[in-house]
C-alpha cells in the first residue's frame, strides 16, 4: 500500500478521493516531509525525503517487568492470540525436544547458575529506571493520539494537501518560466553587445580551470556563482505567487500529528539509552560481554515462546525457572 501512496501522492494528477483518502494520510503520517510536516515534495527532480517513524520495542538486554511486554513477551502474545484464533493451545516451552547446540563466544549454555546470575541481574537492572513505565506509557498514549487524529482528519488533511500542491506546483513551473526568460535575455544581450557576457565567461573560464587542477571546492563555489546570475528574486517569485495564489496554511491537525512524531523519537531514544545502560549493568553484574548477555535473553525469549534450540541440560534448568525467567521479559 505504501508504494501506491506515494505514488499517488508523488507525481502530478487527478485529485484523489474516496478510500484512497484513508491510506494517503497513513502514507502521509508514516513518511513525512522533513522540512515541512504538512507538504510532500513532488514533481519532476524532487525527492520526498522521509522520516520512518520506529516504534521501538526494549531492545534485547531490557524488558521490564511488569510494565510493558517485552520481546519475549510480544511473541508469547502473538503466539497465544494466534492460537486462540485457530482454536490450538498457546505454546508450553515445557514440550520442547533436547537438540544439539554449539556453543560459541556468542551462544554460552544457558546452565541454572548463569540463568539465576542473568535474572537477578535484569530485576537489578530495571529497579534502576523507575521513568521507564510513565515513559512506555507516554509512548502508547502518542501512537493512538496519532492513529485517532489520521482518523478523524482524514478527509481534511488530504484536501488541504492536495491544495498546497496544486500552489507549490503552479509556483515552481511559474518561477522556471522566469529563469528561462532570464536567459533568453541574457543570450540576446551578450549577441548585441559581446561585453556584457564578460562576467559570465570569466566564471566559465575559472570553472574549467578549477576543474582542470581538481579543486571541487572551487568548482562548487563558482558553479553557485553561476547559477545566482539567473536565480529567481524576491520579486520574481511575488509575480509568480500573483499568478498562482497565496500558499494555504498547514492543516492544524498535520501540524498535531508532526509535534507527537517528533515527541514520539525523544521517547523512544530516551527508552533505547535506557536499554542501552541496563545491557552494560547487566554485563557488568553477569562479568559477560554484551553480546553473550543479549543472546541469552534472545534464547530464554524464544523458549518461553515455545521454540528455539537447547540441550537436554539446558531444557531442565529452564523448566525449573520457568516461572522467574519468563516474568522477567514482562511476558
Amino acid at each position: 500500500m505504501g508504494g501506491q501512496c506515494r505514488a499517488a501522492w508523488g507525481a502530478p494528477g487527478p485529485r484523489v478521493n474516496g478510500a484512497e483518502r484513508r491510506a494517503l494520510v497513513y502514507d502521509y503520517v508514516t513518511y513525512p516531509s522533513r522540512s515541512d510536516p504538512t507538504l510532500t515534495d513532488r514533481g519532476t527532480g524532487m525527492r520526498r525525503t522521509t522520516r520512518v517513524i520506529v516504534f521501538t520495542a526494549a531492545a534485547l538486554g531490557l524488558i521490564a517487568a511488569g510494565a510493558h511486554a517485552g520481546l519475549g513477551g510480544i511473541v508469547k502474545s502473538a503466539k497465544d492470540k494466534a492460537a486462540k484464533v485457530t482454536g490450538q493451545k498457546p505454546a508450553d516451552p515445557g514440550g520442547l525436544t533436547p537438540r544439539k547446540v554449539q556453543f560459541d563466544d556468542t551462544i554460552v549454555e544457558l546452565t541454572g547458575p548463569r540463568l539465576d546470575q542473568l535474572i537477578a541481574a535484569r530485576h537489578q537492572a530495571i529497579s534502576g529506571f523507575k521513568e521507564r513505565p510513565g515513559l512506555v506509557k507516554r509512548q502508547g498514549d502518542i501512537k493512538t493520539e496519532i492513529d485517532a487524529l489520521g482518523e478523524k482528519h482524514t478527509e481534511a488533511i488530504t484536501e488541504n494537501e492536495n491544495k498546497r500542491y496544486e500552489v507549490k506546483n503552479c509556483m515552481g513551473m511559474a518561477v522556471e518560466e522566469i529563469r528561462q526568460r532570464k536567459m533568453q535575455d541574457m543570450q540576446q544581450q551578450m549577441m548585441a553587445n559581446p561585453r556584457s557576457a564578460e562576467k559570465l565567461l570569466k566564471l566559465t573560464a575559472a570553472i574549467n580551470d578549477a576543474q582542470m587542477k581538481g579543486d571541487t571546492a572551487s568548482v562548487r563555489r563558482l558553479g553557485q556563482e553561476s547559477d545566482q546570475m539567473f536565480a529567481a528574486t524576491h520579486a520574481d517569485s511575488l509575480e509568480a505567487q500573483k499568478k498562482c495564489g497565496p500558499m494555504p496554511a498547514p492543516h492544524p491537525a498535520a501540524l498535531k500529528i508532526a509535534a507527537l512524531q517528533d515527541e514520539l523519537g525523544q521517547v523512544d531514544q530516551r527508552l533505547r539509552d535506557m536499554d542501552a545502560k541496563a545491557m552494560k549493568l547487566q554485563a557488568d553484574a553477569c562479568g559477560m560481554p554484551a553480546g553473550q548477555v543479549a543472546m541469552c535473553w534472545e534464547r530464554i525469549t524464544m523458549y518461553c515462546g515455545g521454540g528455539g534450540a537447547f540441550t537436554e541440560a539446558e531444557i531442565a534448568a529452564l523448566e525449573e525457572r520457568k516461572g522467574a525467567a519468563c516474568s522477567a521479559l514482562g511476558g
